[in-house]
């Protein structure tokens, strides 16, 4: 096993998340996502217990260097196989590598990557992998063919609805639309892109039509459904809707403003995504383990293959109801302007026995 500092703190959270002494079965966002920090090893095989199960339930693992300049690499249970990858800052096609992961009960498998993309030891390089599992309202992940008829509708099994959805042709090069449910279904913005919304309309994408909790929608356009191309999809749930308790994830947007902005969540986040749509501003993604503060945040974007960026500057900060978005970084809150978030729920969902 390797243990880091960070993996362990996140194991012994596990442990502590027992039984519901009410006797309910709540939900517990443990079990469906981990930020797992880690450090490249020489050679051989790294095994990460990040406590998923993508061995039996599937869902996608994101991996991103944090010392050195590497793409952002998402796999998934639904790829080609387990050595195929997409990668979120580029419009390029599914790649291979014989280096890549493998699925497990209780996380996933790293072999030795030369490059040190995602499991290097040269310099010492460390790591962040965000694992989602397939969970209902929670997450999901799909693929299907295109068949080029607009209105299509897709399964899915998110069963509720729909925050976020974010779809890549695998077999060819194009870009990364996200439907979001604060942005209109016939606009989307693009994750590899620090583009903000199109001044245009279109229903090609999406047709015109926002995902409901058991299918999305297609337009015939080549980048969501041309025939004979190959696709996928990631769904990433919004549960405003459900009980306090069962709230793993939300999907929302806020205005900024020229002081900080506080948005109540109901909860504590962990990780959160934001992104403006308007204006050239990142993806930006924050997490609590790698810091997530105001006066010390540590940055990645999705749509940048950048190190890691240390601030010192107004980011977002966790707070017990939510998060406040202090004014000062554009790519959060740059004193106007909508902004979209993805957020997911810090663990100790459940009272521990």
């Amino acid at each position: 096993r390797c243990w880091n500092r960070d993996g362990l703190i996140m194991a012994i959270e596990r442990k502590l998340l027992g039984v519901n002494p009410s006797g309910g079965d709540k939900a517990n966002v443990a079990d469906v996502f981990s930020t797992y920090l880690y450090d490249g090893v020489a050679s051989g095989q790294m095994y990460v217990q990040n406590g998923i199960d993508y061995a039996a339930d599937g869902g996608m693992l994101w991996i991103k260097s944090r010392g050195a300049v590497y793409d952002n690499f998402l796999f998934s249970t639904e790829n080609t196989s387990a050595n195929h990858y997409l990668r979120s800052n580029t419009t390029g096609a599914e790649d291979s590598t014989s280096l890549s992961a493998t699925w497990e009960s209780d996380g996933f498998k790293l072999n030795a990557n030369n490059g040190m993309s995602y499991n290097g030891a040269t310099y010492g390089t460390p790591y962040v992998s965000w694992g989602f599992k397939k969970a209902p309202k929670f997450f999901d992940v799909v693929t299907y063919t295109g068949n080029g008829t607009a209105g299509r509708e897709i399964a899915h099994g998110l069963d509720g609805p729909v925050g976020m959805m974010i779809v890549k042709r695998t077999d060819s090069a194009g870009e990364w639309y996200v439907q979001h449910k604060d942005v209109a279904p016939n606009k989307e913005l693009a994750l590899q892109s620090n583009s903000g919304l199109p001044t245009s309309t279109t229903n090609s994408t999406f047709n015109n039509t926002a995902a409901i909790s058991s299918v999305f929608t297609l337009g015939n356009g080549g980048g969501t459904n041309a025939t004979g191309g190959t696709y996928v999809a990631y769904l990433f749930a919004d549960n405003t809707a459900e009980d306090a308790d069962d709230q793993m994830i939300k999907c929302g947007s806020y205005t900024g403003s020229s002081s900080d902005v506080t948005v109540n969540l109901g909860w504590e986040p962990q990780f959160v995504i934001t992104k403006a749509t308007s204006g050239t501003r990142d993806w930006v993604i924050h997490d609590s383990m790698r810091s997530m503060s105001h006066s010390n945040s540590t940055l990645l974007d999705a749509n940048n293959s950048g190190a890691e960026e240390a601030k010192s500057y107004a980011q977002i900060k966790p707070t017990a109801s939510g998060m406040d978005v202090a004014f000062g970084n554009a790519a959060s809150n740059g004193g106007s302007g909508t902004y979209i978030y993805m957020a997911i729920r810090a663990p100790m969902m459940k009272e521990p026995d």
